[in-house]
């Protein structure tokens, strides 16, 4: 018997939908080169590796904002 196949596609949507909920002002979407990219309308962009860094940018951004 073959290993499963992960539907990465399923994964990939699960962490949009995650980030997007924790973060509702933000566009999240991975790009096909793998990086995660969160885009505020009349803002900017963040870039990251990977959607665990993209979620500490993410908040590091909202704490000084805040501040």
């Amino acid at each position: 018997m073959g290993k499963p196949e992960i539907d990465l596609s399923g994964l990939v949507a699960s962490m949009e939908y995650e980030l997007e909920t924790e973060f509702p002002r933000w566009l999240i979407s991975r790009e096909t080169s793998g990086r995660w990219v969160a885009v505020r309308p009349n803002w900017g962009s963040l870039y990251a590796d990977n959607a665990p860094e993209l979620r500490e940018r993410l908040r590091k951004y909202d704490a000084d904002a805040a501040s």
